[in-house]
C-alpha cells in the first residue's frame, strides 16, 4: 500500500496506480468495518475518495460507516 501511495503522490497518472490504490483502500475499509473499527473504515474510504472522487462504492461505504458511527455514539451517549 505504501508503495502505491508513493507512486500516486509522485505521478497520479501512472498507469493503473489509481485502480490498485483504490481497490486496496476499499478492501481495507471493508475489513475494518467488519471488525467494528469504524474510524479506520471511514479513514480508508475517505482516502479512496481522494484517489477517485467519483467512486460510488466508496461513497456508499463511507455513508454507511458514518451512519453506523453516529448511531453507536448515540447509543453509548444514552447509556451514560
Amino acid at each position: 500500500l505504501r508503495y502505491w501511495e508513493l507512486v500516486w503522490s509522485a505521478d497520479p497518472g501512472y498507469p493503473r496506480v489509481v485502480d490498485y490504490l483504490k481497490r486496496e483502500y476499499l478492501m481495507r475499509g471493508l475489513e475494518a468495518f467488519a471488525a467494528g473499527r469504524l474510524d479506520d473504515a471511514v479513514g480508508y474510504w475517505e482516502k479512496a475518495l481522494q484517489v477517485d472522487p467519483n467512486d460510488e462504492r466508496a461513497r456508499g461505504y463511507l455513508a454507511r460507516a458514518l451512519k453506523q458511527r453516529a448511531r453507536t455514539q448515540e447509543i453509548l451517549g444514552a447509556a451514560r
